[in-house]
């Protein structure tokens, strides 16, 4: 009876091993999930706000405000040499 008895119990810790080590997996694998799904949200932002054909300009956004300003002189430039 001794013997089912420890067989019993190295039953018992593997199973909780198994369980333990499943439970580490899925966290992992959450966590991974989670990591990706932000990367995804932070660099589809960025995307947005740089590749933005119709950029709304902030108030004192300077730099915005320059690159239209020389945009369009460019455009009334070119279009009076035509």
């Amino acid at each position: 009876m001794y013997r089912w008895v420890i067989i019993l119990w190295f039953e018992l810790g593997t199973l909780f091993l198994l369980c333990l080590n499943l439970w580490f997996v899925f966290t992992v694998l959450e966590t991974l999930r989670e990591t990706n799904r932000w990367l995804v949200f932070l660099s589809r932002i960025q995307w947005d706000e740089t590749h933005r054909p119709d950029r709304i300009l902030a108030p004192g956004d300077q730099s915005s405000a320059a690159d239209i300003d020389v945009i369009q002189n460019a455009s009334s430039v070119g279009g009076r040499s035509q």
